[in-house]
């Protein structure tokens, strides 16, 4: 575990045998299994790509690795977030990492901006909701890629959920986005069937 870090994600596995966690930390963190769980050995990456983090003091830079899936049978993705944490702000940057061959290399990409919530429907479509600038909770924009993350197109400006945690998309047009009850607003669930350039609150309770 990462001393002073934060909760461990759940692992996530793509068989019987290999499987990574990550967590929050002052450092990349992100541990894999090659035998079911049983041990476990720092998964290296490649640099975080972009510009370099503009947080300072440096020692307050921080990072989490979380989102972590699987899009087909022989794939495996982790976001990954720089910055620091100030009140209501997230972390500032995000990248997503992918392999394709257990990890023993991976392809880095810089997001459009700080990830709040990510899912793909197979290795090509994807969609990922972003912070607003500095990692701002108020301004959250829905992002689309249909060349396996190498780009992104924006294709909301205006979701308007905040506390957003779920993303579930279906096909290439159908999705749902979802969030429990935060102090005094109740939960939601809203659905898009163009992709996510428009989003419709369904009329359901949620306890």
């Amino acid at each position: 575990a990462c001393a002073g870090g934060g909760p461990i994600s759940e692992p996530v596995f793509l068989d019987a045998q290999t499987g990574w966690l990550g967590g929050f930390c002052d450092r990349v963190f992100l541990y894999a299994t090659r035998d079911g769980g049983l041990s476990w050995a720092p998964q290296n990456l490649p640099a975080f790509p972009g510009p370099a983090s503009t947080v300072s003091p440096a020692a307050y830079l921080q990072y989490g690795v979380g989102f972590l899936s699987h899009p087909s049978t022989n794939e495996f993705v982790a976001f990954v977030h720089r910055g620091i944490t100030t009140g209501a702000n997230g972390l500032q940057d995000s990248a997503m990492y992918k392999s394709r061959d257990l990890g023993a290399s991976w392809n880095a990409v810089r997001l459009p901006a700080a990830l709040l919530a990510a899912d793909f429907i197979d290795s090509e479509h994807g969609w990922m909701i972003g912070l607003g600038p500095d990692g701002e909770l108020g301004h959250l924009s829905l992002y689309a890629t249909v060349d396996d993350g190498q780009s992104w197109r924006l294709r909301s400006g205006q979701v308007d959920y905040l506390f957003t945690r779920e993303l579930n998309f279906v096909d290439e047009t159908t999705g749902f986005i979802s969030s429990g009850p935060v102090k005094d607003k109740p939960g939601f669930l809203a659905r898009t069937t163009d992709s996510g350039a428009t989003w419709q609150p369904l009329s359901t309770t949620i306890n």
